[in-house]
């Protein structure tokens, strides 16, 4: 089962996934305030619509949204085609150093190699785990492009072939942080990223309100569409998040610790949901937990970092698929052996790299 394998910056409504695009992106707003909500009798929220678009409508809303190219260096570079034997991602020998060459120096990733292929009609869910501080944010930092983290000290990295310069819609990320912005509106925060992308898609209001809808409808938050942030619980705001990333539909998915800070009960329903939202988008996700059996039961494939500087150290792969609730599963003494195993080698990892680390002081 277990086979040798070869600090992020959140703050800010969005985090800098959203700040970096809104920069980048100036797209006005149609027929709306200041705040994003749109003026009476500007179109922007009809009193009687239904909450799922349908038939061929929707089909032709889906296609321009998901077919247009990723965000890669060139608007006119074409998506890759299912199976392409272009890597999704790919790191070749990635380290990164903060501070360097001052007394603050810390290097916080350590020679990463890894190649992730496409899986034609499902895509794959890694998991990273690791002592805090080792760099697991950081590597889903770069792998985002954010000018935080840009270039990387030493080392090449790819998405689909392109090196990695900066953000783009190919790339959607989801925060430890509830990262909606206070100001507006459940529906206004979904609409966020299509309004960036609004010319380069072709989407009126109306359009980009209904399709804004259907994702609240996926993240079962029917209802709640006119609600501020600050009136959702911790678990509807991070629905909120999902929603707004998932709805330009990224082939990359990074989450960085998302439901870290949710009770026991809500994280096992957003662990449904996911599953539920990963198989109808087929997407590579990267993940990072600090729970194994959450990595256990969502992860195709597990990597344990080490200590700090961080480094793949192992992967683990042939894990349970979440086949049942996530309640359900993580309760069968089997999936528990399994967690009980992948502990062990996290535990192993970690005392061997510590006593190697003071063995060299």
């Amino acid at each position: 089962m277990l086979k040798e394998g070869e600090t992020g910056v959140k703050d800010g409504p969005g985090g800098p996934a959203l700040l970096e695009e809104s920069k980048s992106a100036g797209v006005p707003l149609e027929g709306g305030r200041s705040d994003g909500e749109p003026a009476p009798g500007a179109g922007g929220l009809p009193s009687e619509v239904p909450s799922r678009p349908g038939g061929g409508w929707l089909r032709r809303l889906l296609g321009r949204v998901w077919s247009s190219p990723p965000g890669s260096p060139s608007p006119d570079t074409p998506a890759p085609e299912p199976g392409s034997p272009l890597p999704v991602v790919e790191f070749r020998h990635v380290s990164k150093v903060f501070g360097e060459g001052t007394r603050q120096e810390s290097v916080a990733l350590r020679d990463i190699n890894f190649c992730i292929q496409d899986v034609p009609g499902r895509g794959e869910f890694i998991c990273i785990i690791g002592p805090s501080g080792c760099g697991k944010s950081t590597l889903l930092n770069l792998i985002a492009g954010f000018s935080t983290h840009l270039p990387p000290t030493t080392g090449e990295m790819y998405v689909y072939g392109q090196p990695i310069t900066g953000p783009g819609r190919d790339r959607g990320m989801i925060f430890q942080k509830y990262s909606s912005y206070p100001h507006r509106t459940v529906l206004r925060n979904v609409t966020f990223g299509l309004e960036m992308h609004r010319r380069e898609l072709g989407l009126s209001r109306r359009e980009m309100d209904d399709w804004a809808r259907e994702w609240i409808h996926r993240v079962h938050l029917d209802g709640n569409e006119r609600k501020y942030p600050h009136e959702l619980s911790g678990g509807m705001q991070q629905r909120v998040a999902i929603a707004r990333t998932l709805a330009l539909k990224p082939r990359i998915i990074l989450m960085d610790e998302p439901f870290s800070a949710l009770d026991e009960p809500t994280r096992y329903d957003m662990q449904d949901l996911i599953v539920e939202l990963w198989q109808e988008q087929q997407a590579t996700v990267f993940m990072v937990t600090h729970s194994i059996a959450e990595a256990c039961y969502l992860g195709d494939r597990v990597w344990i970092f080490s200590p700090a500087p961080g480094t793949i150290a192992k992967e683990i792969r042939d894990l349970p698929l979440p086949t049942e609730p996530a309640l359900v599963q993580q309760s069968r003494p089997e999936f528990e052996e399994v967690v009980r195993e992948v502990t062990r080698e996290f535990q192993r990892i970690v005392t061997e790299k510590l006593l190697e680390q003071k063995r060299a002081q």
